[in-house]
C-alpha cells in the first residue's frame, strides 16, 4: 500500500478489499472524536456534540448484534473479520491508543451512549498520561470505564506499585511460584549485578561494533572499554550500595532487565537509565560492607557525573545541534527528541510521545521550552525521514494547541526561521494544517511572518504535500480559520489552490471568490469575477487557473480562451437594459485585447446596432471604446 492509500476516504484491508461499510464507519467515528479530542476538552460543547454524533454512528454500525469487537495484532487492528493496517489516517490514532496501554481487545455494546463513550475515552486518555509520566515499570490496569464499554489486556507490561505486590513481581523476573528463595536482599543484589554485566557487555559490544571501543573480553574489563564505558559500569556497580531494601532492590532488577532488552541500542537505554537512578534516590547511602575504608557512595556527585557523560552524548552526537540550558527539564526533552530522531519502534516511539505531552503540558513551559523543541524539531526535519519529522511536528503542535495555544506561534516561527527551502517544503502542510486551525492567541507580527512563509512554497511543491495536507486534522473540519483571508490571495495562492481541490472545498470556495472580489489581484481577475457574478462550485476550476496565471505572471493558451468565450457570452446576450453596467466597457476593451477575430462581431454590432431604427442602441461610451481600438488596430495593420 501506497501513502495516497493510507490517506484514502476509503478504508482498505490488508487484502486490499473495502472494509465493511458499517465498520468503515465506526472507524471514521472514532478518528473524527479522537481529532476533536486533540483540540477541546471532554467537557468542552464541541467535544460532546462530537461524541453524540460519534456515538449515533458507532451504535448505528453494531446494528442487531449486542456489541462490536476490536482487537490489535502485528497485522493490525482487526475487526468483523478484516485487517486493517495500522497506517490508515482514520485508524492510526485509535490503533496507537490501544497499543500504548496494551490493550489486545476492544468490545462495545449496542447500549452505548454518548456520557458512556466521553468517559471512556477520557480514562484511556488519563491512563495513557500515566503511562507517559511513569517512571517505573507496571502493569496497566485500565479502571473506571462505563459498563458499556470493556478491555482485555494482551500481557504484562507495566504494574502498579500497589497491585500484585512484592511476591508476584519476584514471581514474574525468576519464573518461579515460591519466591521465599530469591527475595533475600543479597540475591536480589546478585541478580541485579548480573543483568548489569550483561548490558555493560552489550553496550561494549555496540561501540566495537561501530568502531567507538577496543575490542576484548567481558564488561568487567574496565581497561578493554571506552572511558565513557567505564564510567558508566563503575557508577551502575555503586546502585547496589544502598539500604538494602527488596522493595528497592527489586524495582532496579525489574528495571535494569528492560535495560538489558534495550541495551543493543545505546541511545534507547538512556532513559531506562534515568529511571534507575529515581530509584536509587529514594535510597540512603551507605558504606560498602565489604570495603569499610571506601567513602560512602554520594548519591548527588554519582547524578552529577552520569549527567554531564549523558550531556557530553548528546550534544557529541550529529543530530543533536541545540543547546540544553536548563539542566533538568530542557536536557529531558533533548534526550526524548535525540531518541525520537533515531527512529525508534512504534512502541517505544508510543511511550516517548507521551512524556512529551507529560513535559510540556506543564503550566511552567515557557519560551525557553519553546526554543529548545523548535530547534530540536528542526534538527529532526534536515536529519530524518519525513514522515518520522512530521510525527514530531504533530506531535509538538498538538500538545501546544491543547495546553499553551499562546506559544504555538513562536514554536512554528522559530522551526521555521531555523529550516533551508528544502525543509521548509517538508514542514509546510503541518504548518498549514496549524494555521487553518486557527492561531487565536498568536502575536498580530508572529502570524503575520507564519503566513508569509505559507506563501513562500511553490505550487508544485505544495503538491508534493498534498495527500499529506489531506490526511491531517484541519481537512476534517467543516470549516477553517479565517486568517488565510487577512492577506491577499495571490499572496497564500498554492495553499488556496490546493483547498479549492480538498475536503474543505465546499467552505473555502464561497470565501476565496469573496476575497478576489474585494481584493482583485489584477483588472481581469476582476472583471472576470464581476462578470460571474454569484458563486456556483463549478467555478472552483477557473479560480484555480486564475489563480495560477497571477502566480505565474502569464496566462495560459487554455485559460485565454476560456476567458474570451465567457466576455463573448455575456456582451453577445447582454440585454439593452444592462449595457451601462459598469463591467460591460471594460469588457469590451478585454476582449478586444485578447483576441482581435473573436471581438470583431461584437464590435460591429456595438457601433451599428440601432433601436427604433434611429436610435443607437449601445451607450456612448462602449462605442467610443470600441472606435479606439478599431482605430487603433487599423493603424496597426496600414504599417
Amino acid at each position: 500500500m501506497g501513502a495516497s492509500t493510507y490517506a484514502s476516504e476509503t478504508i482498505l484491508d490488508v487484502q486490499d478489499q473495502p472494509l465493511k461499510q458499517g465498520m468503515s464507519n465506526l472507524l471514521k467515528a472514532f478518528d473524527r472524536l479522537m481529532t476533536v479530542g486533540t483540540y477541546y476538552s471532554t467537557d468542552h460543547e464541541q467535544y460532546k456534540e462530537a461524541s453524540r454524533k460519534a456515538c449515533g454512528i458507532i451504535v448505528e454500525s453494531i446494528g442487531g448484534r449486542s456489541s462490536v469487537i476490536l482487537e490489535t495484532g502485528s497485522a493490525g487492528l482487526m475487526l468483523e473479520g478484516q485487517v486493517v493496517n495500522p497506517q490508515h489516517r482514520n485508524v492510526r490514532q485509535l490503533h496507537e491508543l490501544l497499543v500504548s496501554l496494551n490493550i489486545a481487545r476492544l468490545e462495545i455494546d449496542h447500549g452505548l451512549s454518548p456520557e458512556d463513550l466521553r468517559l471512556a475515552f477520557k480514562v484511556l486518555h488519563e491512563h495513557k498520561l500515566a503511562l507517559g509520566s511513569s517512571t517505573d515499570f507496571r502493569e496497566v490496569k485500565v479502571q473506571g470505564l462505563p459498563p458499556t464499554v470493556r478491555v482485555l489486556g494482551a500481557n504484562l507490561v507495566l504494574r502498579d506499585e500497589e497491585d500484585g505486590g512484592i511476591d508476584d513481581l519476584l514471581a514474574d523476573i525468576f519464573g518461579v511460584e515460591d519466591v521465599s528463595a530469591v527475595s533475600s536482599p543479597e540475591q536480589l543484589a546478585k541478580q541485579f549485578l548480573d543483568l548489569i554485566t550483561r548490558v555493560i557487555e552489550n553496550l561494549r559490544d555496540y561501540e566495537k561494533e561501530n568502531g567507538g571501543g577496543a575490542s576484548g573480553g567481558a564488561g568487567t574489563d574496565k581497561q578493554e572499554m571506552s572511558p565513557q564505558l567505564r564510567r558508566l559500569a563503575e557508577d551502575l556497580r555503586n546502585l547496589v550500595l544502598v539500604d538494602p531494601d527488596p522493595e528497592n532492590l527489586l524495582r532496579l532488577v525489574h528495571n535494569a532487565r528492560r535495560a538489558l532488552d534495550l541495551s543493543r541500542d545505546s541511545r534507547s537505554v538512556d532513559l531506562v537509565f534515568r529511571m534507575l537512578r529515581k530509584e536509587v534516590s529514594r535510597a540512603k547511602p551507605v558504606a560498602d560492607p565489604e570495603n569499610p575504608d571506601r567513602p560512602a557512595f554520594n548519591r548527588d556527585n554519582h547524578d552529577l557525573e552520569l549527567f554531564r557523560a549523558e550531556l557530553d552524548r548528546v550534544s557529541a552526537a550529529p543530530r543533536g545541534t541545540w543547546v540544553a540550558e536548563n539542566p533538568v527539564r530542557l536536557d529531558y526533552l533533548g534526550i526524548c527528541f535525540q531518541i525520537l530522531q533515531s527512529e525508534p519502534p512504534p512502541s517505544l516511539e508510543i511511550h516517548l510521545l507521551a512524556a512529551l505531552e507529560v513535559a510540556l503540558g506543564e503550566e511552567s513551559t515557557g519560551p525557553e521550552v519553546i526554543d529548545l523543541c523548535a530547534a530540536a524539531v528542526a534538527a529532526g526535519v534536515r536529519t530524518g525521514h519525513p514522515s518520522a519529522a512530521g510525527r514530531q511536528i504533530q506531535a509538538v503542535a498538538h500538545i501546544l494547541r491543547a495546553h499553551h495555544l499562546d506559544l504555538l506561534a513562536r514554536f512554528w516561527y522559530r522551526l521555521w526561521s531555523s529550516l533551508d527551502n528544502g525543509g521548509r517544503g517538508a514542514a509546510w502542510p503541518y504548518l498549514a494544517n496549524d494555521v487553518l486551525l486557527g492561531m487565536d492567541k498568536a502575536d498580530p507580527a508572529d502570524l503575520g511572518a507564519l503566513l508569509e512563509g505559507l506563501g513562500s512554497v511553490h505550487l508544485h511543491e505544495a503538491r508534493q504535500s498534498q495527500v499529506v495536507l489531506f490526511g491531517l486534522p484541519c481537512m476534517q473540519e467543516k470549516s477553517a480559520s479565517p486568517a488565510i483571508f487577512t492577506v491577499p490571495a495571490v499572496s497564500l495562492y498554492a495553499l488556496h489552490v490546493l483547498l479549492l481541490e480538498s475536503p474543505l472545498a465546499d467552505w473555502h470556495g464561497p470565501r476565496i471568490y469573496r476575497l478576489m472580489m474585494r481584493q482583485p489581484p489584477n483588472q481581469l481577475t476582476g472583471l472576470v469575477i464581476q462578470v460571474l457574478g454569484e458563486y456556483r462550485a463549478e467555478d472552483r476550476a477557473l479560480l484555480t487557473r486564475l489563480l495560477e496565471q497571477q502566480a505565474k505572471g502569464t496566462m495560459s493558451g487554455e485559460l485565454k480562451v476560456w476567458i474570451v468565450q465567457l466576455l463573448l457570452g455575456q456582451l453577445e446576450t447582454l440585454p439593452q437594459s444592462r449595457r451601462r453596467e459598469e463591467w460591460v466597457d471594460p469588457a469590451l476593451f478585454w476582449l478586444g485585447q485578447l483576441d482581435h477575430e473573436a471581438a470583431r462581431s461584437v464590435f460591429e454590432r456595438v457601433l451599428t446596432e440601432r433601436r427604433l431604427l434611429f436610435f443607437k442602441a449601445w451607450p456612448e461610451e462602449c462605442r467610443s471604446q470600441v472606435e479606439r481600438m478599431v482605430e487603433s488596430w487599423n493603424n496597426a495593420s496600414a504599417t
